[in-house]
């Protein structure tokens, strides 16, 4: 499913009797858009199923996410993974550390507004496979 301007599809997949809902979304840049835009995703999320979320938010939670430049602090990103129960991946195993996924023309500030976002619930077969693998 997706909507009509292009900010979001959601896809279920099924794996044996588990419903996984992977979602990828663009979120706007504008503040108050972000908002109702992130107040309305709740009708891209199948019931009883594991959420996964990626994408572009266009804010950030954490002056950790920052690179320069002003800081501001955005409540949406907290209010989806509190009601959803999801968990940044990427900063549960980075800890402290800066990155950025987005640069001004003169490189001279960053943000990291792509994220991806999974179930608390997997967190720990995440962390199992990270182990194994790398």
């Amino acid at each position: 499913m997706r909507d009509s301007s292009g900010r979001v599809v959601s896809v279920l997949a099924l794996l044996g009797d588990q419903r996984y809902n992977f979602a990828n979304i663009s979120a706007p840049t504008n503040p108050t858009e972000r908002r109702s835009f992130f107040d309305s995703l709740s009708k891209f999320f199948f019931p009883n199923s594991i959420v996964i979320v990626a994408g572009d938010f266009n804010c950030i939670e954490s002056e950790r996410d920052k690179f320069r430049g002003n800081v501001t602090i955005s409540s949406d990103l907290k209010d989806l993974h509190d009601i959803y129960h999801l968990v940044d991946i990427w900063r549960k195993t980075q800890g402290q550390q800066t990155q950025c996924t987005w640069f001004n023309a003169s490189k001279t500030i960053g943000s990291r507004l792509d994220k991806f976002f999974i179930a608390q619930n997997l967190v720990s077969h995440w962390l199992a496979v990270k182990l194994c693998v790398f």
